[in-house]
């Protein structure tokens, strides 16, 4: 039965998903309102919209690699010192990781990055709604995607802005020219701690 279900769905490539979010308007007797969203799955999207999301991925990975580098050039340490100590990897991470170490900079330069790094989170912002959103095709044919419980029409001149952003974000932060902090400064920076080799020690 099981199989003959998933069967049937597949062939009928349609989904309902009735949501509840706390967000949503409430009836006289104080019951959410559900929102339905109808919809099907489809492998079949324009090529532009594909090119941009994989130039988007790209982009991406990259900028999140300089700002690990960041928090290694801040430091002043070489990059095979910088692999033993438990540096965060996530966006919202490295940024807050950043956000502290700046503040023993100048405040030119402190400031300069800062601005680099609220960009940052709104591109991020932005680029986790196209990777984390249900891509899909509404009933009338337009493609569309669900983020947050919300329909949100798929833009292509604004998906070429935001990947044109983030290039120039990767470039503008891996082209920063980070002091040299004397040892006492550095020592003041936040510590990382020196990673478990016994937990990250391929099996």
């Amino acid at each position: 039965m099981t199989d003959n279900m998933t069967k049937n769905r597949s062939e009928e490539g349609t989904f309902t998903a009735t949501t509840l979010p706390s967000s949503y308007p409430v009836d006289r007797a104080n019951n959410a309102i559900p929102h339905v969203f109808t919809g099907k799955f489809t492998d079949e999207w324009p090529p532009d919209i594909k090119i941009l999301m994989g130039e988007l991925t790209i982009a991406f990975s990259q900028l999140e690699r300089v700002l690990w580098l960041s928090i290694k050039r801040i430091r002043g340490m070489r990059i095979v010192d910088f692999r033993e100590l438990s540096a965060p990897e996530m966006t919202n991470q490295m940024v807050r990781q950043l956000r502290k170490d700046i503040t023993f900079l100048s405040t030119e330069v402190g400031n300069f990055v800062a601005k680099y790094l609220d960009r940052v989170q709104d591109a991020n912002k932005q680029r986790n709604d196209y990777v984390h959103g249900t891509w899909m095709m509404k009933p009338n044919g337009d493609r569309a995607m669900i983020r947050h419980e919300v329909y949100r029409e798929i833009d292509v001149d604004a998906l070429r802005e935001l990947v044109d952003a983030v290039r120039q974000l990767r470039d503008g932060l891996n082209s920063v020219e980070w002091p040299t902090l004397a040892p006492e400064v550095v020592a003041k920076l936040p510590p990382l701690k020196v990673k478990d080799r016994q937990r990250t020690a391929a099996p």
